[in-house]
């Protein structure tokens, strides 16, 4: 039975993902609007697909980035915010693979960045 859920994952998060890329193509989605229907299953895919498939024992970048990752997910919709509401900034003042992928770059770094200053501050350190 998790097989059979792993690969509904598969499916409906891989559909949500291109639909949502098909969408923004066509100026469906308000993308300084990042919260929508579409979103939860492409999530649950990626976090299936890295629960599956990355298990890297030894490997100080994946064991970094999973250190970190709870703080990433609540600093990243600041930076997100930011940039399209203080700069107006959007992905789509590129084609949509280059600019989904910059921004994603861009909005990472920061948020890892963010998250590695702020766990120098001992009360935060023991939230993130």
């Amino acid at each position: 039975t998790d097989l059979i859920k792993d690969k509904i994952i598969y499916i409906v998060g891989t559909l949500s993902l291109i639909t949502t890329v098909i969408f923004s193509y066509y100026g469906y989605l308000d993308p300084s609007n990042n919260i929508h229907a579409l979103l939860i299953p492409s999530a649950m895919m990626i976090i299936k697909l890295f629960q599956n498939k990355v298990k890297v024992k030894h490997s100080n970048i994946w064991n970094f980035i999973a250190k970190n990752s709870f703080g990433i997910y609540i600093i990243h919709v600041l930076y997100i915010n930011i940039i399209y509401k203080v700069f107006h900034i959007y992905p789509d003042i590129l084609p949509i693979f280059i600019g989904e992928l910059l921004f994603l770059i861009v909005v990472f770094t920061l948020s890892l960045l963010t998250v590695m200053v702020l766990r120098k501050i001992p009360i935060i350190k023991k939230v993130l």
